[in-house]
């Protein structure tokens, strides 16, 4: 579908959630999937793809509010790729959850099930979890919004006029459209974009995971940036900083991975701009009880065939649950 030609639906009344954190609505005979959207919304959507059976788009602008909805708590939803349920509260994403997995074993599996159990609760729905990886980029995804907001500094393009008869997004509307900032060349280390790979959203403030996370995050990039170490291009596959992996216990032990694009022990200058970051890290966070780094070359991020090198501290960490206890290495599989 040519961008002409993208149509835009008034007062669709969203009906429930889909998979992957998406909404459905129906239109005209056909299942219309929408993000970031909750049960009950009325909402304008712009359409971006149109299939025989179903169509995809975005939310334009959010008309009615439905009444389960509430305020996302973190400040980068709606372009970060996790979290997508923040408006929906907690209990109703239980139910919406455990109507999916129904669904898919009785309509898709044709199975006969028995009475199932409620899905038991969380006592926590922030920083629960015990390990999170962040991706260093040397250009910074910047929503279109925080550019128009900095349009009395530099030019920002504008947005295409809308075509007759159809509605712009209003300043409150999450917007598809975004782009980096040339003029600044902002690095980044956060998370991936939703849906896009060579996209990095900069994070300030996490709520996956107990401090010191944000803290231990924040520092490594602004010491990165103040030493003109070079962030991570994902599609030229340059740079020196590549992801970094924070593992924090229940015990309160941390572990930092700190993963390196190449190594140049000829120069000298990778091997001792890798240990002056190491040395800062072991001495800014004295809580880091197990600090590694990896030189990882490749064209993808996975670390299962990576050395790990021991840097400081212990080789592991250890987790509790119960009466047990679990050492955690760097390539540990736990959750």
């Amino acid at each position: 579908m040519g961008k002409r030609d993208r149509e835009i639906l008034k007062n669709i009344c969203i009906e429930s959630v889909a998979a992957e954190g998406n909404a459905l609505a129906h239109v005209n005979g056909k299942t219309l999937f929408v993000p970031l959207c909750v049960p009950g919304d009325i909402v304008n959507v712009q359409v971006t793809h149109k299939k025989k059976n179903y169509m995809e788009g975005y939310m334009l602008e959010l008309v009615t509010p439905s009444p389960m909805r509430l305020a996302p708590f973190c400040s980068h939803f709606g372009d970060c790729g996790g979290c997508r349920w923040q408006p929906i509260p907690y209990d109703k994403q239980l139910e919406f959850k455990q109507q999916q997995v129904v669904d898919q074993l009785t309509r898709i599996g044709k199975l006969d099930l028995p009475v199932i159990a409620p899905i038991m609760a969380s006592e926590n729905t922030v920083r629960y979890r015990n390990k999170l990886e962040f991706t260093f980029s040397n250009s910074r995804w910047v929503p279109f919004e925080a550019l128009r907001q900095e349009a009395g500094a530099r030019e920002v393009p504008p947005s295409p006029a809308p075509k007759a008869g159809h509605q712009s997004a209003p300043e409150s509307a999450p917007l598809p459209v975004s782009g980096s900032a040339p003029a600044t060349q902002l690095p980044a280390l956060g998370f991936h974009v939703r849906g896009r790979f060579d996209k990095v959203l900069d994070i300030e403030t996490c709520h996956l995971q107990e401090e010191p996370s944000n803290a231990i995050r924040l520092a490594v990039r602004d010491y990165a940036i103040d030493k003109g170490l070079s962030f991570f291009d994902l599609r030229q596959q340059t740079g020196f900083l590549r992801t970094l992996m924070i593992r924090i216990t229940l015990t309160g032990e941390v572990m930092v991975v700190v993963v390196f694009a190449h190594d140049n022990p000829e120069a000298g200058e990778d091997d001792a701009a890798r240990k002056a970051l190491l040395d800062y890290l072991q001495h800014t966070f004295p809580q880091i009880t197990s600090l590694h780094y990896i030189i990882n070359t490749k064209r993808n991020d996975s670390l299962g065939d990576q050395e790990v090198i021991h840097y400081a501290g212990k080789p592991y960490i250890v987790e509790t649950m119960e009466d047990l206890e679990f050492r955690i290495g760097p390539k540990s599989f736990y959750q």
